[in-house]
């Protein structure tokens, strides 16, 4: 397990704040490619903008699956279509053995507006910063039909192809991270009107179907509308080795984590991402 170390700010927003969605938090890109162009009926040929932060310059970034955008839907009534379990715990995730082929909860989980506005990963011992993404709250979504959550899951139902490209991140990492001793993250997030208890992370990582590692961390109770700091601790998995560094350097993206995150026993939020190493 990880170790976790929490702060919280109390902060009202002046404006209307938009809504937690699909990966680390919603993304600005401008790409075509097939999944885009579902979203928004596009052809091929035709670029769609999506949704909002600017990354830091640096070795490492993040990119949408397939060239899609995060969307940041705003969570509705909860939709639970059958595709979508019906209840999931943190002992149903923590039995895990292999990355989930599916999600297993909608977007409209959210129903606590957990919107993520800010992301870092550093080297723990060096305090060396090998990734950086900021959220860019001016940004909005261009049309209104992607920013409802339920709305959004129709389109995932006729296209699952559609909900794997936006709600998964494919990161680009230096392969210098494979040795680090631990990594340090900050997240800072901010949580809608109602409150939220025992709010709790478990994320675990693969390489093909093989379990590296399982984190488990716990924020505890959010305070109505505020803005709050998660910083976390990830030791090495104990299972790379360096042949198995060297293989996860060979095959991009085959190396993967699922991250659930619940308040109490009710999964709100499920995001998948793959990594490359080079």
């Amino acid at each position: 397990e990880g170790t976790c170390h929490t702060r919280a700010s109390v902060e009202r927003a002046p404006t209307p704040r938009r809504r937690g969605g699909g990966g680390v938090f919603g993304r600005s890109v401008t790409r075509s490619g097939r999944a885009a162009d579902a979203m928004s009926g596009a052809s091929e040929e035709d670029d769609v903008l999506l949704a909002s932060p600017s990354a830091s310059e640096g070795p490492s970034r993040a990119e949408p699956r397939d060239g899609a955008a995060f969307a940041s839907p705003r969570a509705g009534t909860p939709l639970t279509p059958s595709r979508y379990p019906a209840r999931v715990t943190p002992a149903d995730v923590l039995a895990l053995t292999a990355p989930t082929e599916t999600f297993l909860c909608p977007l409209s989980a959210n129903v606590y507006d957990f919107d993520f506005l800010d992301f870092e990963i550093k080297d723990y011992d060096t305090g060396e910063s090998v990734f950086k993404i900021t959220k860019n709250p001016e940004l909005s979504l261009p049309d209104d039909k992607f920013k409802d959550a339920n709305e959004t899951e129709k389109m995932f139902a006729t296209n699952p192809n559609l909900e794997a490209a936006v709600r998964t991140v494919r990161y680009t990492f230096p392969a210098k991270v494979l040795r680090c001793a631990a990594i340090r993250t900050s997240l800072t997030f901010s949580v809608g009107d109602a409150p939220a208890p025992d709010f709790r992370l478990i994320e675990r990582h693969y390489f093909r179907d093989t379990l590296l590692r399982s984190y488990d961390f716990t924020f505890g109770f959010c305070i109505p509308n505020s803005v709050n700091g998660w910083e976390a601790i990830y030791p090495a998995p104990d299972a790379v080795t360096s042949d198995l560094e060297r293989e996860m350097i060979a095959y991009p993206f085959e190396t993967r984590s699922d991250s659930f995150y619940f308040v109490g026993e009710t999964l709100v939020m499920h995001n998948k991402a793959a990594y490359r190493y080079e």
